[in-house]
């Protein structure tokens, strides 16, 4: 897996940083301490990019008749 950290810059323009896996655009930013820090999450746990499911709420509810 290749992570990168890239700052694009045009002219008479502010520098923009982007992440990118593998080639791929992750995410980006204006500002490089934003970018540095996803960077920096990355290189520490690639699972990071992994889709997670978190259960926010949970009930169960009896729906059988009483009589």
């Amino acid at each position: 897996m290749k992570i990168e950290l890239i700052s694009e810059e045009a002219f008479g323009k502010d520098p923009f940083y982007e992440v990118r896996v593998d080639g791929h655009f992750i995410t980006g930013s204006s500002r490089l301490e934003t970018a540095e820090n996803l960077y920096n999450q990355l290189i520490s746990n690639p699972d990071t990019l992994k889709t997670q499911k978190i259960v926010l709420k949970f009930a169960e509810v009896d729906v059988t008749s009483q009589s």
